[in-house]
């Protein structure tokens, strides 16, 4: 269409040259904007995209964080558990255990002091790993 509105320029058809470059530069603009919005279709799309997986990654982390919250309880209730235990059957089983001392219970109390800050210990480990990972998971998603 440009270049017939040329030709019938260069023929002293300006009347009609300039109508014909009208309806170029509208077909040109409606078909820029058709463009235009099939691009923003396609940008929002994306983003879309990004926001569902940053969505999993947070519920992921989150199921990962109460998983290790629910296997510290789960092992520090074991640990409890067989510690009474053990106390209990050496008592029934064992005459040096009749007879026990206020030193026996303070070790007792001493080693499960010990072993609490242990698991608190690797409590704030497991926290301090959650933490770096949800760094970089943020890191990562921010770079997308």
């Amino acid at each position: 269409m440009k270049e017939l509105a040329r030709i019938q320029s260069l023929q002293g058809n300006y009347k009609e040259a300039y109508e014909t470059m009208l309806q170029f530069q509208r077909l040109r603009d409606s078909v820029n904007i058709a463009e235009n919005k099939s691009r923003m279709e396609i940008v929002t799309n994306l983003y879309n995209s990004e926001q569902d997986q940053t969505n999993r990654i947070n519920s992921l982390e989150t199921w990962k964080t109460n998983l290790t919250w629910l296997i510290v309880i789960l092992f520090t209730i074991v640990i409890l558990i067989a510690i009474f235990w053990w106390r209990n059957h050496s008592k029934n089983h064992s005459h040096l255990h009749e007879n026990a001392t206020d030193n026996d219970l303070e070790n007792d109390t001493r080693l499960l002091t010990e072993r609490i800050e242990e698991l608190e210990n690797k409590i704030a480990q497991k926290d301090s790993q959650m933490m770096h990972l949800s760094v970089l998971t943020t890191c990562d998603t921010e770079f997308i």
